[in-house]
């Protein structure tokens, strides 16, 4: 490598940052490069300074690389309304007069999606928390719960979190989407219905059990257990998702502008498979991008469910 390209590279950095307002160490992660980079702008390193115009020069191309990607790639559609997400809207609004709901479905079915449109309608009175295994504790629970309240003072016994919660909630008749609520305790559960039955008192509150298919065979297979019976007989309406329709699927391809009768046969076929609506997104992403801005044909969907089956095989 000549001098005068490892001073164009050097001097490119210096414009690269500029430009991004990018701090040295976001540099030196996009890089891959260490803190002798700074130096090496600055005139003052006195180490390999090849290595790092190469590591420059690798930077760029990557950087060509996801523009490239982002240019071809189509842009997902916002929110689209299909059958399954009417119906679970209908099941928040059952949930929000006072009641307690459950919504269990495979993955791919457009849950989170729907929770998330119905929040927007309401977001004053709407409150989704995601629980995760870390968060399936009583305390951790309350916290999180707490954090989508929008309360900042987090701390303290659980005692006194639920105090917390139940004068926040008080009054509102909101709702409280428990999404991912397959990831919650049994000690948790009996926390959410005693603060459920507290506030019958006080003008009530909704509550959605959100999960995976996981969260309605657990409650059936332990309704013996107290805790699990004393909260499923709280339940006022059930819903399982099993799979999307194929009216959900059609509604996917009217929202991505598919119109062609065997690319909307074949998204049918993936939409029937583990991963569902989900999967037929990531497809239609990889398969745009292999049209490389022509018409997106039916070998393009082959291909890119190719890939993604491929992987999740291999994975």
């Amino acid at each position: 490598m000549t001098t005068e390209t490892i001073e164009a590279e050097r001097l490119w950095l210096i414009a690269h940052k500029e430009e991004t307002g990018m701090t040295w160490p976001q540099l030196y992660q996009a890089t891959g490069l260490s803190s002798a980079l700074s130096a090496w702008v600055g005139n003052t390193y006195t180490g390999n300074c090849e290595r790092l115009a190469e590591g420059v020069i690798a930077y760029r191309e990557r950087m060509a690389k996801i523009a490239e990607i982002d240019l071809t790639a189509a842009e997902p559609p916002a929110f689209f309304e299909t059958p399954t997400t009417r119906r679970i809207k209908a099941v928040l609004q059952i949930a929000q007069r006072g009641r307690m709901v459950l919504i269990g479905g495979a993955p791919g079915t457009s849950k989170s999606e729907a929770i998330m449109d119905y929040r927007a309608s309401d977001p004053n009175c709407v409150w989704i928390v995601t629980m995760s295994p870390t968060s399936s504790g009583v305390n951790t629970m309350l916290q999180a719960l707490l954090k989508a309240l929008g309360e900042k003072d987090l701390g303290g016994t659980p005692f006194k979190l639920r105090g917390l919660v139940q004068t926040r909630i008080a009054n509102t008749s909101g709702l409280i989407i428990f999404d991912e609520a397959q990831f919650l305790s049994e000690k948790a559960l009996e926390e959410i219905r005693a603060i459920f039955d507290y506030c019958k008192g006080i003008g009530g509150i909704g509550i959605a059990l959100v999960g995976n298919d996981d969260v309605m065979l657990r409650l059936e297979q332990s309704a013996r257990v107290d805790a699990f019976a004393r909260i499923k007989s709280r339940i006022a309406q059930q819903f399982l998702i099993r799979k999307p329709s194929e009216a959900d699927t059609l509604a996917l391809c009217d929202a991505w502008g598919v119109t062609d009768k065997k690319q909307r046969e074949y998204l049918c076929g993936i939409a029937g498979r583990a991963g569902g609506l989900r999967n037929c997104t990531q497809v239609l992403e990889t398969a745009s991008m292999l049209a490389a801005g022509k018409a997106m044909i039916i070998d393009n969907l082959v291909d890119a469910w190719t890939h993604l089956s491929a992987r999740q095989i291999a994975a």
